[in-house]
């Protein structure tokens, strides 16, 4: 891996064998560790924060539609919204790759489009 640019450190090492060593198991063979290499600072993992006097906001509990960019307080609002021409306009807007629209861009577009007007060729 050193030619991709990855380095591998062995963090542990645990040697099983049989006969005397560091710790006997049940079943006859014995186990021996190594020591535990330092940990560079860059792989340590960031302090978690306590519950109490946590700055940490609960989660909303309301849905988000990821093709319109929308949030919706329940489950029968986001229901109806899967099921409305906005919803299936920016699907079909995410497949293109492009951004999606607001509902009132969409109310501009759909007035458009009802009345023949065709985007610029």
């Amino acid at each position: 891996y050193s030619g991709q640019g990855v380095s591998l450190q062995v963090l542990t090492q645990v040697v099983l064998g049989e006969g005397s060593g560091d710790a006997q198991s049940s079943s006859g063979y014995s186990f021996a560790s190594a020591a535990l290499t330092a940990v560079p600072s860059s792989y340590e993992a960031a302090p978690v924060p306590s519950k109490a006097g946590s700055s940490v906001q609960p989660a909303k509990k309301g849905m988000k539609c990821s093709a319109c960019a929308s949030e919706f307080e329940d489950a029968g609002e986001y229901r109806t919204h899967c099921k409305s021409e906005w919803h299936n306009h920016n699907l079909k807007r995410k497949v293109k790759g492009l951004a999606p629209l607001s509902e009132e861009e969409y109310a501009e577009v759909a007035l458009d489009l009802r009345a023949g007007f065709q985007g610029g060729d």
